[in-house]
């Protein structure tokens, strides 16, 4: 996918279900923690756990955020094949 107009490739993640906080555009950043990213689906939610920004190695998801600025309401936009 990208973010920022750069690739963003997510290598592990896992499906939640629908909860209160659903309702937002596919794509959607909902919360950050430490247990990763939790992102927005058409069915409910995907909480990435491993992620690779652009330029750099795959690292889990909460390290990445440590020293990232992504914020709840950010869109994931585009999909790199």
């Amino acid at each position: 996918t990208l973010l920022n107009g750069e690739t963003f490739k997510v290598w592990g993640c896992r499906p939640l279900p629908p909860t209160a906080a659903s309702g937002g555009q596919p794509g959607t950043v909902m919360k950050t923690d430490e247990k990763g990213i939790l992102v927005q689906t058409g069915e409910g939610m995907l909480l990435l756990t491993v992620i690779q920004p652009s330029g750099k190695k795959a690292m889990p998801a909460s390290e990445w955020l440590k020293g990232a600025r992504l914020e709840a309401g950010t869109v994931f936009g585009g999909v790199q094949l």
